[in-house]
């Protein structure tokens, strides 16, 4: 629904309809109700009309009426001038509206459009009015059509729910992951819900949006982003959905770039060197291609090409459910270091996952996080994650032996638009120069600026 504008009076607008509907109506002397533009008053015998306009009782077709009963600035009554409802003395335009109409002996106030939308534009109420007054015409108006408009369906909570089982659906049809589908309904029954409560989505202001910002718990800065931005797209889809006809705006959140750990080639081996040679394999694959342990664990043995040294990385597990799609939602081809692949031909020729631990049973989550944490442990270092010693360990070192971003973005699968642009002009030759520069050295864990998962 496309937002309605409020028409512009000026009072020289206002005189000259005044003019013409004395004329029209009463036959009267026009003369007396010239405009002096040096008083910029209104004319004594044009206010008296004013007065007596107002005070007009609705004919049983019905009126435009202001929930303001008067203007906020002089107190005078609007007028309706058949363009909007005005103070003629102010030139003050209210902002809602409601049709005031008279039927079958009582007199029924209708605040909403049928479609239940509030009537917050003089058009808007016109044209509802101009439409109850045909239906009466036509003998096709039935007031209950009016007065039961689906208000359950606008209230914040109801309304949201709603919006969840929308992206139920989207979860079920693979296009958002499990992981981001927990942590929306969380947010939404942690933090939306108990604010908005049972508020008509169509009144949500950006002043109720910084309310609920402001009174949110003391979180992490990320977190408040993620909250508010969750916000911001529950408010976009309802937009084009045309269930509302503005967003209100959401405070911006900067969050400064977390620091997170890598280290050094000979670090890595440290910890590789500790984990026992049946779990190897999956550790190996995962350090010498900067893979997300989520995408290591998922390689099928389909994904290996052993004629050509290639792997193909096209699935990853969100919350332990297999996701036909990499993170970033595209595949891609790259190299297998030579010593990785000596050793994945070792592997058994089975059907399904290539990587399988001692039952034979493809790795959990956190099952691979405690073989690694033990080996870290008996390596003795700290404070340096799965995914910190592979990927960003990877990355940082071919990036510092001065491997071009491209490339480096390329090879992880960066969703970052340049990096994407980038890797579609990338091939396979190129991106295996990295394993012959990768040989940063060094016997510590290095802090960087980034961001804690691409």
């Amino acid at each position: 629904m496309q937002t309605i504008e409020q028409p512009k009076i000026t009072q020289s607008d206002f005189i000259q309809f005044l003019e013409y509907k004395k004329f029209k109506d009463q036959g009267g002397s026009i003369a007396d109700l010239t405009y002096s533009p040096l008083t910029d008053k209104i004319p004594d015998s044009a206010q008296n009309y004013l007065n007596n306009l107002s005070g007009e009782e609705p004919c049983m077709k019905g009126a435009i009426r202001s929930l303001q009963s008067k203007c906020p600035k002089c107190k005078g009554k609007f007028v309706d001038t058949g363009r909007a409802l005005v103070c003629p003395t102010c030139l003050v335009i209210p902002e809602k509206y409601f049709v005031d109409i008279h039927y079958e002996g009582q007199r029924v106030k209708l605040y909403r459009d049928k479609e239940g939308f509030l009537l917050d534009a003089y058009r808007r109420a016109s044209r509802l009015l101009e439409h109850i007054r045909y239906q009466i015409d036509n003998h096709t108006f039935y007031l209950k059509d009016y007065l039961s408009v689906n208000i359950k369906g606008v209230q914040f909570e109801n309304n949201i729910n709603e919006w969840l089982k929308r992206q139920e659906i989207r979860l079920q049809k693979d296009e958002i992951a499990p992981s981001y589908y927990e942590k929306i309904v969380s947010i939404v029954n942690k933090y939306f819900i108990p604010f908005f409560k049972t508020k008509d989505i169509r009144d949500v202001r950006s002043k109720d949006v910084e309310d609920f910002y402001l009174k949110l718990p003391t979180l992490a800065l990320k977190t408040q982003k993620n909250i508010v931005d969750l916000l911001h797209k529950y408010f976009n889809d309802l937009l084009d959905r045309e269930e509302i006809s503005r967003i209100p705006k959401v405070p911006k959140i900067t969050v400064p770039d977390p620091h997170w750990n890598w280290v050094a080639e000979d670090l890595q081996n440290m910890i590789f060197d500790k984990i026992s040679d049946e779990h190897k394999p999956i550790f190996a694959f995962i350090k010498e291609h900067g893979l997300r342990p989520s995408e290591g664990r998922a390689i099928h043995k389909e994904d290996i090409h052993f004629e050509n040294g290639t792997a193909t990385i096209r699935r990853n597990f969100s919350n332990e459910q297999l996701r036909l799609i990499t993170k970033n939602k595209r595949q891609r081809i790259i190299p297998i270091q030579k010593d990785v692949l000596a050793m994945l031909k070792k592997l058994p020729v089975l059907n399904g996952f290539l990587f399988l631990d001692e039952n034979g049973k493809r790795y959990k989550k956190r099952k691979l996080e405690r073989i690694y944490n033990k080996a870290r442990d008996a390596a003795g270092i700290k404070n340096l994650t799965l995914y910190q010693w592979g990927r960003h360990s990877f990355a940082s070192q071919a990036i510092n032996n001065g491997i071009p971003e491209n490339i480096v973005g390329a090879f992880l699968g960066h969703s970052d638009s340049r990096m994407t642009k980038r890797y579609a002009h990338t091939n396979i030759e190129g991106l295996k120069i990295i394993f012959n520069k990768k040989s940063v050295r060094g016997s510590s864990v290095v802090k960087m600026k980034g961001k804690t998962s691409d």
